[in-house]
């Protein structure tokens, strides 16, 4: 499913821990996947979910998915979720509930000190992200 960019018209959320879930959103086959670690991953699932990051998003890629991720605000655990996730090589890191462009700065510091920062081009996503 290699499809061009004005033709990816579907993003599914699906919760960061739940595997059940996750088979059931990548036989769906959307456009993007994305991984929420935020508010569909109870506190109790965080790290259950950040080890979880790496096998969805090879099994999205097998699946023709761009693999995505939804990590927590910064200041409440999306540091953490940055550090465990980074390495899978999602395409996508989406932050939520940013109240201003110094988050967005932080957020871009932040994915460039991490290992797969090698695979990040000002502008651009991660792993695939030129197919993107």
């Amino acid at each position: 499913m290699d499809r061009p960019p004005d033709l990816r018209r579907s993003l599914l959320f699906v919760a960061g821990a739940d595997s059940a879930a996750q088979a059931e959103a990548l036989g769906a086959r959307p456009d993007v996947l994305a991984q929420d670690l935020e508010d569909f991953t109870p506190p109790s699932l965080k790290d259950a979910a950040r080890r979880l990051a790496a096998e969805l998003f090879t099994k999205a890629r097998a699946e023709g998915c761009l693999a995505a991720v939804r990590v927590n605000p910064l200041d409440s655990g999306g540091l953490d979720d940055l550090a465990a996730v980074v390495p899978a090589r999602p395409v996508l890191v989406l932050l939520p509930k940013a109240e201003g462009g110094e988050q967005i700065a932080v957020l871009a510091r932040e994915l460039g000190t991490h290992p797969a920062k090698a695979a990040v081009g000002a502008g651009r996503g991660f792993g695939d992200a030129h197919r993107f």
